[in-house]
């Protein structure tokens, strides 16, 4: 398992509390750091929870997680999950909104929905 954060703090608590040498973690930008690693072919499972969501203007949010998935989409396998965290819907008006919306939109425009839309979203390729 590898891990990413671009907050030091975060870095430092993961490492202290996860005791294997199967997991890494990395201080960087998320964006920046996928664009770097040679080896997102052999990936099982993403789980995008990058940027913070502001939920009244999740722009920033949305379109930082669709410049993660651009990076990584030529290299999913088949069978590969990509999950994307904090995702709501306005109760009012059922209106998408959170870290995952651009790319439910742009999934959706190639016709592949995802397999579970909750607070969560969930694709399987």
């Amino acid at each position: 398992m590898r891990s990413v954060d671009i907050d030091p703090q975060a870095c430092d608590t993961s490492k202290k509390h996860v005791n294997s040498d199967r997991f890494k973690v990395d201080c960087d930008d998320s964006v920046a750091w996928l664009k770097k690693q040679t080896d997102l072919d052999k990936v099982d499972l993403f789980y995008l929870d990058s940027y913070d969501v502001d939920w009244n203007n999740d722009t920033a949010s949305a379109d930082h997680h669709l410049k993660e998935f651009l990076i990584i989409e030529s290299k999913i396998k088949p069978g590969c999950v990509l999950a994307i965290d904090d995702n709501s819907r306005w109760q009012a008006n059922n209106k998408r909104t959170g870290k995952g919306r651009a790319v439910v939109e742009y999934l959706a425009a190639k016709n592949h929905l995802p397999i579970y839309d909750e607070y969560q979203i969930i694709f399987q390729f």
